[in-house]
């Protein structure tokens, strides 16, 4: 008997909690039961609470961006133009700001310097200048810009006022010498 009464109520109990399980998923499933969970996520409590649990968060970005499938994520990413390009327009107000503020940082400033009138970097620099490869990509450059039809219409224009101007030089250095040769007769 003792048995049989314990059973019972274990069996009760394992019924109570089935119906009140169902009860509250019925619960959350209505209008009500939404709107309240929704109120909940929006408290500042709550708000709180994530934002705490934020080191989470941070892990899975990490643990994102350096691992190999990451890294294979991005550079997939980076190879669709339209991507990369978004990406650099987001970036670029930030990059500006940062790099505008390292220009006129004193330290910046003299590292910056310093790089620079590094006896090593200049010879490296020269070394570059004056190597065939340089050569031959100015080289392209420079027939890229003399074939380009917008150079070439710049060109024609200054061309012209060129020739105007001579003209208009001539003009006058014609009717200077009208004036001072017929002054000498």
């Amino acid at each position: 008997m003792i048995t049989t009464s314990c059973n019972s109520q274990q069996a009760e109990k394992e019924l109570d909690y089935d119906q009140t399980k169902k009860m509250v998923v019925d619960i959350l499933q209505t209008e009500d039961g939404k709107k309240a969970i929704q109120d909940l996520i929006l408290s500042s409590e709550m708000k709180e609470h994530l934002i705490i649990a934020s080191d989470v968060v941070k892990q899975s970005i990490n643990e994102a961006l350096l691992s190999e499938r990451g890294e294979k994520m991005w550079k997939s990413l980076f190879e669709d133009p339209s991507f990369a390009k978004q990406f650099t327009e987001t970036m670029s107000d930030s990059q500006k700001d940062l790099l505008k503020q390292l220009m006129t940082d004193p330290e910046y400033q003299q590292h910056m310097m310093d790089i620079l009138q590094n006896p090593e970097l200049m010879n490296q620099i020269l070394q570059l200048l004056k190597s065939q490869q340089f050569r031959s990509h100015i080289q392209t450059i420079i027939s890229e810009t003399i074939n380009s039809p917008l150079f070439q219409s710049e060109m024609a224009e200054i061309l012209l006022k060129m020739k105007d101007g001579e003209s208009s030089g001539e003009k006058s250095s014609d009717s200077s010498e009208d004036s001072s040769g017929s002054s000498n007769k």
